[in-house]
């Protein structure tokens, strides 16, 4: 629900404007009860208010602050992360053209997501080994590979393209480390409650 008000410029018209969000971003469907439930809490926790004109959901001034700050550090992150990764790779060849970096960073983007669903499916099949959502999950990214490698590229370009790609996830840099953090905990909380919504209200083991 915060995430969905940051995203949406700090307020949602109604319940239902914030399920269609919610929907929209990351593909989990919650019904208006489990999120009238939830925008009870966060009533009470003052994080949010509401108009009683027309029932607009907003998000209380200190709460938007404090998202739109983790928001610039979570850029800034990310713009770190991947400066320092073309560094890298222009250090080791001077001879990389902008064109080249792009490219790069495509396959690296597409790589990232492959990881990031794998990591969020691997998470939910050992925590719902019998649910056949998360195993269809997990057989669908199995089928679906690294089919974004170009087969015909030269073996210069295939083993460029290695190295590069695993250099930022088997050597990371700090603010490498950070955002991959920050992309793997996204990926495991929204995989985890696309298979189980419910998920979210029970109690942990420990």
């Amino acid at each position: 629900m915060l995430a969905v008000l940051a995203e949406s410029g700090g307020s949602c018209d109604s319940i239902g404007e914030c399920r269609a969000s919610i929907r929209t971003l990351w593909g989990l469907d919650f019904d208006e009860l489990e999120l009238a439930q939830a925008l009870t809490g966060l009533l009470k926790d003052g994080l949010v208010g509401r108009s009683k004109d027309d029932g607009a959901v907003r998000l209380a001034p200190a709460e938007k602050a404090r998202l739109e700050a983790h928001a610039r550090v979570s850029r800034a992150d990310a713009d770190l992360a991947l400066e320092e990764w073309r560094e890298v790779l222009t250090d080791r060849w001077p001879g990389l053209t902008s064109s080249d970096l792009e490219a790069l960073e495509r396959e690296l983007n597409a790589l990232l997501t492959r990881v990031v669903h794998r990591h969020g499916a691997e998470a939910a099949l050992l925590l719902y080994p019998d649910e056949e959502a998360a195993r269809q999950l997990y057989r669908e990214l199995e089928e679906e590979g690294f089919g974004f490698v170009e087969a015909t590229d030269t073996t210069t370009r295939r083993q460029r393209r290695e190295w590069a790609l695993f250099q930022f996830l088997r050597r990371p840099t700090e603010a490498q480390r950070r955002f991959l953090s920050t992309v793997l905990n996204s990926a495991y909380v929204s995989t985890v409650l696309t298979i189980d919504p419910a998920g979210a209200a029970k109690e942990p083991d420990r």
